[in-house]
């Protein structure tokens, strides 16, 4: 059985040494981490050594990790190249980066990396979007006009930007294979990123009997939610059989990573998912969280009884 994680997104912008970052973690009684894109070279060589030492596990990688060079902690993003992108240079450079964190998972022990896959170029409007939430509007008529003209206009636009995504699964694929890595694919915040609730369908059947797995954001789903998409359960119930891993961070209205329990979220939902004996559970908390609201939060999923730490876990299996 796994234990609990935590990604390193929590800290990366809050501490200078890779030390630090270790201390934090020993702090909440963690010892696995997810190794997200904003952890530059330095701070990924001392999680290197702790690894090597036996006094820490990791169990993801979140592309495009390390953080790419040309970017600081503070601008780093899973979304700084599109595999959907239809530059090819742009397309190319992506797969390189996702290459590259595929190496570094193998190097760290870890055998999932959790991708972003892009999103469909139009004029989303988002913002207008979330205004009907804050404004009490999902549902209304004004919401139901706007949302059915814009995933008209999403589906239009979205088969040149879908097949860029095939191809660069395809082109990633065949090294996730040689290394044994798994390719967690997330659940995304905006309704014009890349899969929708459909297209993680076509994209399995694409690629079926491969490395492709479902990754559960809990955070993005609830948004999703509480837009008027779907319920947070529906894309587990569809690929609950195919879930390798979940960020784990709770949502109050369209406000998520925040600690788990301090949020919206129906926990309990999610237990017969969590529970599997294969996932991978990362605590995936912004900095906006202090240290006590996560050891909290550490401590509800434990009673919920998913927050054990990932050598605790060992012991118990």
């Amino acid at each position: 059985m796994n234990g609990l994680g935590i990604s390193t997104a929590w800290l990366a912008t809050r501490v200078e040494t890779g030390g630090e970052l270790l201390r934090a973690v020993e702090e909440l009684g963690l010892d696995c981490l997810e190794v997200d894109y904003r952890v530059g070279s330095e701070v990924t060589e001392t999680i290197r050594q702790a690894v090597n030492r036996g006094t820490l596990r990791v169990i993801s990688v979140h592309n495009p990790a390390p953080l790419p060079p040309w970017l600081s902690p503070k601008e780093a993003s899973g979304d700084a190249l599109r595999l959907s992108s239809l530059d090819e240079a742009e397309r190319r450079r992506a797969v390189e980066l996702a290459l590259r964190s595929l190496r570094l998972a193998s190097e760290l022990g870890a055998e999932v990396v959790v991708f972003h896959l892009g999103e469909v170029e139009f004029d989303h409007q988002s913002q207008r979007l979330f205004s009907f939430y804050r404004e009490n509007k999902i549902g209304s008529a004004e919401y139901e006009l706007f949302l059915e003209a814009k995933l008209r206009e999403r589906a239009e636009r979205r088969g040149p930007h879908l097949e860029a995504v095939m191809r660069s699964l395809e082109e990633i694929h065949e090294e996730a294979a040689e290394l044994g890595i798994w390719l967690g694919i997330e659940n995304r915040f905006y309704y014009h990123q890349i899969p929708d609730l459909e297209e993680f369908d076509l994209l399995f059947r694409r690629l079926d009997g491969g490395r492709l797995r479902y990754w559960h954001d809990t955070g993005h789903a609830q948004v999703f939610e509480a837009l008027g998409f779907w319920r947070q359960i529906e894309p587990l119930q569809r690929y609950g059989d195919r879930v390798v891993g979940f960020h784990l961070h709770d949502c109050r209205g369209i406000d998520d990573h925040r600690a788990p329990g301090d949020g919206d979220i129906r926990w309990r939902e999610l237990l017969p998912y969590l529970e599997g004996e294969d996932v991978r559970r990362v605590l995936e908390i912004h900095p906006k969280v202090s240290p006590e609201q996560a050891r909290r939060g550490i401590d509800f999923l434990t009673d919920l009884g998913v927050g054990v730490a990932c050598a605790e876990a060992r012991r118990r299996a």
